[in-house]
């Protein structure tokens, strides 16, 4: 089986998020490579999911309301009315894969900050999309930025593309543009990895921002030429440990010289073949 280019392009982001499609999601692909309209997509999806998966749980007098869940579980409140935690993330996937898509294969100019590429992303599924997280996060022993201070924090980091500009400006004439834009891609993503200012999706949105950054430079980005295992541990690698009070982008200048590559690929073209 192909995939239109796009399509692809999402896949290998949603696999550096631990996501793969299975042969059920095939259909809902075919639609993206088709680049039909994303109501009709959002259609499929809802239609796939079964009845026990949208009931909304019973209630519970002593669970405790939290921030961004349903009352006495760790399912997300969401636009499609999903109470699963499996049909949510997969139903999360496709659209976002979809939406990113969309974004890859415009002709038009791209979002402007990463909270508009956010909320392109996961506009259908949340109603948050593209705000500021109001809760504490951490995963893996991290701790992320306070969510206090997280619009302070990622203010600086709304446009990539202006970043990889002024480093570009910067540098030596006989720089490799290339490796000047990777480098700062890695350093702008370490920062914002830490920053992590949404409650959920934001590897999805830097990688979909950073691509879109790299392609105003006449670059592009391939995360198939990573792995889930490399990408993570880059992203743990590049956290404030103690002593260390500031992030480490080491790790990610590595990932990000591996997946950057030269000429913006034309994402209306003839679509690739699937890899198995």
């Amino acid at each position: 089986m192909t995939r239109h280019p796009a399509t692809a392009a999402m896949l290998a982001v949603s696999a550096l998020e631990g996501w793969r499609p299975d042969d059920d999601d095939d259909e809902v692909l075919g639609l993206v490579d088709r680049g039909v309209s994303g109501r009709l997509i959002r259609l499929r999806v809802l239609e796939a999911i079964p009845a026990e998966a949208r009931r909304r749980p019973g209630p519970r007098v002593l669970a405790r309301r939290a921030p961004y869940l349903y009352r006495g579980t760790r399912v997300l409140q969401n636009s499609l009315g999903i109470t699963s935690a499996g049909a949510l993330a997969r139903a999360e996937a496709l659209l976002v894969v979809a939406a990113g898509a969309r974004l890859l294969r415009a002709p038009g100019p791209a979002p402007g900050t990463v909270s508009d590429v956010h909320a392109a992303l996961f506009g259908d599924v949340y109603a948050w999309a593209g705000r500021p997280r109001i809760v504490d996060l951490g995963r893996q022993g991290s701790v992320f930025a306070p969510a206090s201070r997280v619009p302070d924090l990622v203010a600086p980091l709304e446009r990539p593309a202006r970043i990889v500009a002024d480093a570009l400006a910067s540098a030596p004439a006989a720089a490799s543009r290339r490796t000047v834009a990777a480098l700062a891609l890695a350093d702008w993503y370490a920062r914002f990895n830490h920053v992590h200012p949404f409650r959920e999706g934001n590897g999805r949105a830097a990688a979909v921002a950073a691509t879109l950054a790299a392609r105003c430079h006449g670059l592009d980005l391939d995360f198939g030429r990573t792995s889930r295992e490399m990408w993570v541990q880059a992203a743990v690698s590049s956290m404030p440990t103690p002593p260390r009070r500031s992030v480490d982008p080491t790790a990610h200048r590595f990932e990000f010289l591996r997946v950057t590559i030269d000429g913006s690929v034309t994402m209306d073209r003839t679509p690739t073949r699937r890899t198995p």
